[in-house]
């Protein structure tokens, strides 16, 4: 016969109420809900399609060259329409590059350069944040990001 503790348990029985079993299937169930999870943002192999869009810094002074990159991903050979804008002066966005791309199954990178403005007052362009849109549609699904970069005279 087991000893019986100061609150009446049996020596060797859990504490907590809910069996091992109990307690292993919760873990299981919240590992593959994170893996489901994951794998529809993209953070796992075989999402498809998908965009992301990086800048190279997030800081320029004027008469710089900007590096935006778009990197897209497909399963399968297809087409994507990109458009990246931003920089809202007060004559509409002065970034503006729109293309119709072939992308192969995998990762494709775009590399979009541009220039900041040398004159602030020509262009409308006064020292400050302004967005970067990245927007892509792959196999009829589309993506959209966007990034603040601040502009120095």
């Amino acid at each position: 016969m087991r000893k019986q503790g100061k609150r009446g348990k049996k020596e060797g029985e859990r504490s907590g109420g809910k069996p091992l079993t109990t307690m292993l299937l919760i873990g299981l169930l919240a590992a593959v809900s994170l893996l489901i999870l994951e794998t529809q943002e993209g953070g796992q192999p075989g999402r498809t399609p998908a965009m992301r869009l990086d800048m190279e810094k997030m800081e320029y002074i004027s008469g710089e060259t900007m590096r935006v990159n778009v990197i897209l991903e497909s399963d399968e050979p297809t087409m994507a329409q990109v458009l990246v804008h931003g920089i809202n002066s007060g004559y509409g966005d002065i970034l503006y590059w729109q293309d119709n791309q072939s992308i192969g199954k995998g990762r494709t990178q775009l590399k979009v350069d541009y220039r900041v403005p040398q004159c602030s007052r020509c262009n409308g362009v006064p020292a400050g944040n302004y967005t970067i849109v990245a927007k892509a549609t792959i196999a009829g699904e589309t993506f959209q990001e966007t990034r603040l970069v601040e502009i120095k005279q």
